[in-house]
C-alpha cells in the first residue's frame, strides 16, 4: 500500500512472510520512497520472536493526528520510523483474516480498531481496541469455543444506536458499545461495507449482492444484483471506491467472458453534500491497499448523525486551489476535475 510517513511524500509499505520448514513464519515490513530515479529503502521492520499478531492485508491510517501515517498489519502498530508503537499480542489477540480502522464510535476521541480472530484459543472473537494506544475497548469471548471467523465488518446499520455497528459469525450484531442489537444475523456475509444509497447509512456487498439492512425487522433487502461478472477471491469485486466523484461508491467487475470492465454506479439521488472520498487521506490509502480485500475506511465518522468534515484543501500542480460547485446534474463536483453524471 501507498502511506505518507513524512505526512507529505508518498512511501510504499510492503509487508511479507515466507514459512519456516516448522511452520511458522518470518515476517518483514518495509518503505520505500522514490528518489533520483529509483527505489530507495527507508527501513526495514523484523518480526522475529515479538508477539505481533498479522492479517492478510494493512491498514495505513494517521493513528495519532500528527499527518503522518502509522502502519498497521493487523494487530499491531508501527510507527512511520518503522518502529512498534505498540503490539495487541499481549492482550491475548491472535491471527485474524478481518479489520477495519476509522472512527467508529462518535462518542470518543480519536479512532478504533474492530478486528475478528481465527482460531483464538481463549474463546476470543472480536476486539474493539483504541488504535492509537491499542487498549481493548471492548470483546467476546466464549470459553472453549474456537472459531475461525473468517469475515467481519464495521459498518453503520442500525440508526437507533451511537456509532458502528459489529458484525461477524457470532450470535447476533453488536455496536461500539458492546451491546447486542439484533439477535439475527443478515443472510449474507460480513464480506464490504458499501455507501451506495442516498443515506448515510452503510450498505452491504457480497457475492454480488447490494445490501441493505433493515434494522426495524432484522431482514436484508437487495437493491441489486451483478451478474455475469468475475468474482475476485472470497466474493468481491476486482475494485471499489469512490472512483468517479460525488460520495456513493462504485464496484468495478470483470465481466464473466472478460471481453469488457463493468463499473456499476448509483441510480439513487441524495441531498447529502460532501467532497470526494478519494480526497480523504485514509480512504485513499485504503484504495492503494493490495492482500485480503477489505472495505475502504475514512478518518472522520460517517453515519447516523455525522458531523461534516471541512473540505480538504485540494490544490493541483500548477494551478490555485479548487473549489467546489455543483453540476447541471445535481451532484457534487469539484470545479477544474471530471465531474460524474450518475445515471
Amino acid at each position: 500500500g501507498i502511506g505518507y510517513l513524512d505526512g507529505v511524500n508518498p512511501s510504499l509499505i510492503f509487508s511479507a512472510k515466507n514459512r519456516n520448514p516448522d511452520k511458522s513464519f518470518n515476517m518483514i515490513v518495509t518503505a520505500w520512497t522514490w528518489s533520483n530515479g529509483s527505489m530507495v529503502q527507508k527501513w526495514k521492520w523484523l518480526r522475529g520472536n515479538q508477539n505481533c499478531p498479522d492479517g492478510h492485508n494493512i491498514r495505513i491510517i494517521d493513528v495519532d493526528g500528527d499527518g503522518k501515517d502509522e502502519i498497521i498489519p493487523f494487530g499491531f502498530v508501527l510507527k512511520p520510523n518503522g518502529t512498534l508503537l505498540y503490539t495487541l499480542g499481549s492482550k491475548g489477540v491472535v491471527h485474524g483474516d478481518r479489520f477495519h480502522v476509522g472512527d467508529l464510535d462518535p462518542g470518543r476521541p480519536g479512532l478504533e480498531g474492530y478486528a475478528i480472530q481465527q482460531d483464538n484459543a481463549s474463546g476470543l472473537f472480536w476486539v474493539l481496541f483504541d488504535a492509537k494506544t491499542g487498549t481493548i475497548l471492548k470483546s467476546q469471548t466464549v470459553p472453549g469455543e474456537i472459531k475461525d471467523l473468517a469475515r467481519g465488518c464495521a459498518l453503520d446499520l442500525d440508526p437507533q444506536y451511537p456509532g458502528y455497528e459489529l458484525y461477524t459469525f457470532t450470535d447476533g450484531v453488536y455496536n461500539v458499545s458492546g451491546s447486542r442489537t439484533s439477535t439475527v444475523l443478515p443472510d449474507s456475509y460480513p464480506n464490504m461495507r458499501l455507501w451506495w444509497d442516498g443515506d448515510v447509512l452503510s450498505e452491504m456487498l457480497d457475492n454480488g449482492k447490494f445490501i441493505k439492512w433493515n434494522y426495524l425487522t432484522s431482514l436484508e433487502g437487495r437493491l441489486f444484483t451483478a451478474r455475469d461478472v468475475i468474482q475476485v477471491g472470497p466474493k468481491t469485486p476486482g475494485i471499489y471506491g469512490d472512483i468517479l466523484g460525488d460520495w456513493r461508491e462504485e464496484v468495478v467487475y470483470a465481466s464473466a467472458d472478460n471481453q469488457s470492465i463493468r463499473i456499476y454506479t448509483t441510480p439513487v439521488p441524495t441531498n447529502i453534500r460532501l467532497y470526494t472520498l478519494a480526497h480523504n487521506p485514509a480512504y485513499r490509502n485504503c484504495l492503494t491497499t493490495k492482500g485480503y480485500y477489505q472495505s475502504n475506511m475514512v478518518d472522520y465518522y460517517f453515519g447516523q448523525d455525522m458531523n461534516m468534515p471541512s473540505n480538504p484543501n485540494i490544490v493541483l500542480v500548477g494551478t490555485g486551489p479548487l473549489t467546489l460547485q455543483e453540476n447541471t446534474s445535481g451532484f457534487c463536483g469539484v470545479e477544474g476535475m471530471v465531474e460524474s453524471n450518475h445515471l
